[in-house]
């Protein structure tokens, strides 16, 4: 199915006042998002498609579009089949062993079908972005499912329901009395901040311009309508801190949502799916949230890049991935050939069960299922040898996420001035990476996804816990790189 002629039959897709309405995607940089979101990018909601890859406007304009159908297509090598499999469930479009088929009852003689489309919502984004929730049915995450990307590397959630009424085990519960996300309380769309070009002019009021930069793709941030001048009087050398600090880094003061910390890929469940490890759980499954204690977590606030390019103290969640690359390591190993270095089919290979299963109980554990050890390494190296890969290595990267979301305001906000200025006595906390290293293999900042300085020091705690440990406190930080003196 190409959408890009049978949407184009009415709709002029390459003409700047289409583009100007629909191309918001188009001011992606690739290069800068993380190696699993690029294929989703490269065939999804690009318009017009790149070279090679497939438009599917179905994301943004059906009501239910099928992600994990068009996810399985993509994670197959079929990208040609995800715009297809976007329909699956929609009565259109079924999937059999021999592959796609149309339903010839909703599918005329002459070849032309109807799609219930609409206007792009708030939950078509959140289907890629992040779990988008409105309405009184008390709010319900589901983590380790690959359905909200954003909420699971950092534990952000669009909602204006009261986090008291949600339906999962919070710490101090009873007493979280606001929304999870002001602006969603306060109605604001996601189109209102991440626009087109055309989008802009729309939202001017009519004495006074948007103050926005749409020819440069800039996304709306905060002074576009909230002004400072008379507020924030509490606040020491305001206008030092207002070009120093994001306002995200005071408003997003903490996270009552957990998030991953770490994806550690050098393991595989017989199902194919990496051992993953969250921040802010203090006991329990994240499979499981109802059953689950989540405490959340305080994002770390270090110094980087805002979206127009200026060095701020921004929050973020680090997430560090571990993964096998082969002799020339330029690019991660399949999952699929990870899976089967680790099974026999459906059940864990009888090598790796024994090497692995310490307790002796005859299945692995959590807790069993990581590279702890120079023999389990050699054991799944010599089994990816056997299926024909040189080399293998294991490798690891640490990946940092913006926070932008969850915003609070009032006395909800950070004041605490040791957030950024700490105890010369006590010095800068540590922010915990993982629970565990595989391998041994202590992991590398990967810069090109997002700039920012993790000036400090990787360290292995007697408690085996991997930890960024800065070297000076975020205000300190910043005044070297801004090149300042006290």
């Amino acid at each position: 199915l190409s959408v890009e002629m049978s949407c184009g039959i009415c709709h002029e897709t390459g003409t700047k006042a289409f583009l100007d309405a629909h191309s918001y995607h188009n001011s992606v940089r690739d290069e800068l998002l993380p190696p699993e979101r690029r294929i989703l990018m490269r065939n999804g909601p690009r318009i017009p498609a790149d070279d090679g890859s497939h438009m599917d406007c179905f994301l943004c304009h059906l009501s239910n579009p099928n992600h994990e159908a068009r996810l399985s297509a993509l994670a197959k090598g079929e990208p040609e089949w995800s715009v297809t499999a976007t329909l699956v469930g929609s009565g259109l479009v079924e999937r059999r062993a021999d592959g796609f088929h149309w339903n010839g009852e909703r599918v005329g003689e002459d070849g032309e079908a109807k799609v219930a489309l609409g206007p792009v919502t708030e939950e078509n984004c959140g289907a890629c972005h992040g779990l988008v929730h409105d309405g009184t049915r008390p709010l319900f995450v589901s983590l380790g499912d690959h359905r909200h990307w954003t909420t699971e590397k950092t534990g952000q959630v669009f909602s204006p329901q009261r986090i008291r009424l949600s339906a999962m085990n919070l710490e101090g519960k009873d007493s979280l009395d606001l929304a999870w996300d002001v602006h969603a309380e306060r109605l604001v769309s996601c189109g209102d901040c991440h626009y087109s070009r055309g989008r802009p002019q729309r939202l001017a009021s009519a004495d006074k311009a948007a103050e926005v930069q749409p020819t440069t793709d800039t996304r709306r941030r905060c002074a576009s309508c909230h002004a400072v001048a008379g507020t924030h009087t509490w606040l020491p050398e305001r206008e030092r801190h207002f070009e120093a600090v994001a306002c995200e880094s005071c408003h997003v003061p903490e996270l009552e949502m957990a998030a991953q910390q770490f994806v550690d890929a050098t393991v595989m469940w017989p199902d194919g799916s990496p051992q993953v490890g969250y921040r802010g759980v203090v006991t329990g499954d994240v499979d499981n949230l109802v059953n689950a204690y989540i405490d959340g977590y305080r994002p770390l606030l270090r110094v980087g890049r805002s979206v127009q390019g200026r060095r701020q103290v921004l929050p973020y969640n680090l997430v560090t991935h571990w993964y096998w690359v082969d002799g020339d390591g330029k690019e991660p190993i399949s999952p699929e050939l990870v899976r089967r270095a680790w099974t026999d089919g459906s059940t864990f290979a009888a090598d790796v069960l024994v090497a692995f299963d310490t307790d002796r109980d005859g299945r692995l554990a959590s807790g069993e299922l990581r590279l702890d050890g120079a023999a389990k390494v050699s054991l799944i190296k010599g089994r990816l040898e056997a299926l024909g890969v040189k080399e293998p290595a294991v490798r690891g990267d640490i990946r940092a996420y913006h926070i932008h979301h969850n915003i609070r305001h009032g006395d909800q906000v950070n004041r605490r001035c040791e957030a950024c200025h700490a105890d010369k006595e006590e010095g800068s906390k540590g922010f915990d990476l993982a629970a565990y290293v595989p391998a041994g293999t202590r992991p590398v900042l990967m810069q090109k996804l997002r700039e920012i300085e993790l000036d400090g020091n990787l360290d292995i705690g007697v408690d085996g816990v991997l930890r960024l440990m800065p070297a000076r406190d975020v205000s300190e930080s910043y005044r070297a790189l801004s090149g300042e003196t006290e």
